[in-house]
């Protein structure tokens, strides 16, 4: 354990020590000796769980030779947590299978993203990396058609606020509205980088590579580029909500298993492409500081200016308490979402849509009972626009 480590507690040290899947025998010693030196292991489960890394730490415990130090009915808890995440995931492949089937049939490919990446090709595809939904990049041309097809083979999605947004919904988020199907959410996504999305998301649309030992063939993004994905997703949700522990992780093993082939001279021109220098150097420091990971050059020369106490304070304080990130507001969101539509008919569709919403849309929105009670929710819709408008939120 290295001094920034040492500022956590044994809870959260064992925690720490368990975020990865390399072990040295000096790590597993460590490990052993802090699950003896645990004292609440309520607080470590619950650490575990909301950081998304419960059925890893059941894993790894087991691994290090440290199961038999934890309290029986804690490691029963830990394991049906697993047994849980290996079940999920299972059916997360079983609907991925069906969406490639589907989407083949039209010449659609689709590109896998983060969780369904990981757990095939540095997990294990044993479970270990929790997954609660599927995240898929497809041409922009794309986006729509697929969309249509699985809705019309059983997937069911969020309503649009107007139909006036339907041939804009590439461009208003990252993901088109989310759509479901026994119990799991699908994100469609068509931008990865926001304004600098195009030549790189080309990149990989026109470059991706074959997951190993998928039936049918499953593909995903180039290495480099996918990785800068998960910092630019890790990111956002320092910003905004529901950052966990396991997205660290994700970093961590990527760097750890491919160290030289990632964190060389051009993944730092990507990430300048990208406008995600400054995000890059802040994970990476983290990675080096709390996983003890080889972090060649050009990353050492990166991170060497890194604000030390405010990035490692922050992340201390977000390791014990994950909802301690703030949320980015509404407002923010709205107006980017109209600075990214491209052309003035497109903005001025989406300033109606927003101001003429559907009333299927406020009925879902407001859960009242039929689309006659929902005219009078128009009035608290407004209200909501005003909020955000103004900055105070929802």
């Amino acid at each position: 354990m290295n001094s920034f480590s040492n500022q956590l507690c044994p809870e959260e040290q064992l925690l720490l020590s368990l975020a990865r899947i390399h072990f040295t025998g000096a790590m597993k010693e460590q490990i052993c000796r802090l699950a003896e030196k645990i004292t609440d292991w309520n607080y470590f489960v619950r650490l575990a769980n909301e950081h998304g890394l419960i059925a890893l730490s059941h894993n790894n415990l087991s691994t290090a030779g440290a199961i038999d130090k934890v309290p029986v009915k804690v490691a029963e808890r830990l394991r049906s947590a697993y047994l849980i995440s290996l079940s999920q995931n299972t059916k997360i492949y079983s609907l991925l299978e069906e969406i490639i089937s589907i989407a083949s049939k039209e010449n659609i490919r689709v590109i896998l993203l983060k969780g369904a990446v990981l757990e095939k090709t540095v997990y294990g595809n044993s479970g270990l990396r929790q997954m609660s939904d599927i995240d898929l990049l497809v041409k922009a041309d794309d986006a729509l058609p697929l969309r249509n097809l699985l809705l019309n083979n059983g997937f069911l999605s969020l309503p649009l606020i107007s139909p006036l947004h339907e041939k804009l919904l590439p461009y208003l988020k990252s993901h088109l509205p989310v759509m479901h199907k026994n119990g799991i959410s699908t994100e469609i996504h068509v931008r990865l980088f926001d304004e600098y999305n195009e030549d790189l998301v080309c990149e990989i649309i026109n470059n991706p590579e074959i997951v190993p030992g998928t039936t049918p063939e499953m593909f995903s993004p180039p290495l480099q580029l996918h990785f800068l994905y998960l910092i630019k997703h890790l990111d956002r949700h320092a910003r905004t909500k529901d950052l966990q522990l396991k997205l660290y992780t994700d970093i961590a093993v990527l760097i750890e298993e491919f160290s030289g082939q990632l964190l060389n001279a051009n993944l730092i021109r990507l990430a300048e492409k990208a406008g995600l220098t400054e995000p890059l150097a802040e994970i990476v420091y983290l990675i080096d500081k709390f996983w003890d990971v080889n972090i060649p050059e050009p990353a050492v020369t990166l991170i060497s200016g890194i604000n030390a106490a405010k990035i490692t304070g922050k992340f201390t304080g977000f390791l014990r308490n994950p909802s301690s990130y703030p949320r980015q507001d509404d407002s923010t969101l709205l107006f980017k979402s109209l600075h990214d539509i491209p052309v003035l008919t497109g903005k001025i569709r989406y300033v109606t849509g927003y101001f003429f919403p559907s009333l299927y849309f406020i009925k879902y929105k407001f859960r009242v009972s039929s689309r006659v009670f929902a005219i009078f929710y128009y009035p608290a819709w407004y209200w909501r626009i005003l909020r955000m408008v103004t900055g105070r939120g929802k």
